[in-house]
C-alpha cells in the first residue's frame, strides 16, 4: 500500500498493519519527519503525488485523505495513479468537496472564493481516469474554532485553501470581524466541511 499526501498519519493510523508493507509519503520534508516520529514502524517517503514515479503496477493499494482537493488537473492525476496500480488494484481517498467553508465563501468577492469540486465532479473524474467506483458517500460535519483567526491558523497549517487569492491585510481583518459577527456560536465560531469517501478499482 502507497498513502500519498500522508502528512502527520491521521489516515496511515488506519492503515497500519493491514498491508504487508505500508509507505507513506508526503512532498513536504517537515511532514514525512513528523509522521516518522509518530509512525515509527512504518516506511515514510518524501513523494509528489501529482508526478510519481513509481513503474507500471507497482501497487496493489492507494490511499490519500484531505488531498486530491488540491489538485488543479484531477483527471490527470488520476491516470497517473491508475497507472502504478496493479490489475484489480484498489483504491481509497477522502477528499473534501462543496459545499465546504461555505461560511468564508459567503463574506468574499467572487474572485476570491475557492471553488470546491462536487462529489459528481469527483465521481466523474474517477470514471474518466478508468477507475470503476465501488463505493463513494459524503458527510457533512460542523466544527468550532475559539475565534476567527483560530479557524484560518489552523487552515494555514493544515494546507487547505480557503481563499482563491491573497486579500489585503485591511480586506482580510474585515474578513475576521464579520466571520465572528455572522457565524458566533456559544463555544466561538463554527465552520462546515463536506466530505467525500470514494473506493475504486481498476
Amino acid at each position: 500500500c502507497l498513502e500519498f499526501g500522508a502528512g502527520t498519519g491521521i489516515l496511515t493510523h488506519y492503515l497500519q498493519g493491514k498491508f504487508s508493507h505500508l509507505e507513506a509519503s508526503d512532498a513536504a520534508p517537515n511532514m514525512v519527519k513528523a509522521g516518522q516520529q509518530h509512525f515509527p514502524d512504518t516506511h515514510w517517503t518524501q513523494r509528489d503525488a501529482w508526478h510519481p514515479r513509481d513503474e507500471q503496477h507497482s501497487w496493489s493499494f492507494l490511499a490519500s485523505c484531505s488531498l486530491l482537493q488540491w489538485a488543479t488537473n484531477p483527471e490527470k492525476v488520476l491516470r497517473k495513479w491508475k497507472e502504478i496500480l496493479k490489475p484489480n488494484g484498489r483504491h481509497l481517498s477522502g477528499i473534501y468537496v462543496s459545499p465546504s467553508l461555505p461560511e468564508i465563501a459567503s463574506l468574499l468577492p467572487h474572485k476570491n472564493q475557492f471553488r470546491w469540486r462536487t462529489a459528481d465532479e469527483w465521481r466523474t473524474a474517477f470514471t474518466r481516469a478508468g477507475f470503476n467506483i465501488l463505493r463513494s458517500e459524503t458527510k457533512t460535519c460542523r466544527y468550532v474554532y475559539p475565534d476567527a483567526l483560530t479557524l484560518f491558523r489552523r487552515l494555514h497549517g493544515t494546507g487547505a485553501k480557503a481563499i482563491e487569492n491573497p486579500l489585503p491585510l485591511k480586506e482580510f481583518k474585515r474578513l475576521l470581524r464579520d466571520y465572528e459577527s455572522q457565524f458566533a456560536c456559544d463555544e466561538g465560531v463554527s465552520t462546515t466541511w463536506t466530505f467525500l469517501r470514494i473506493e475504486t478499482t481498476v
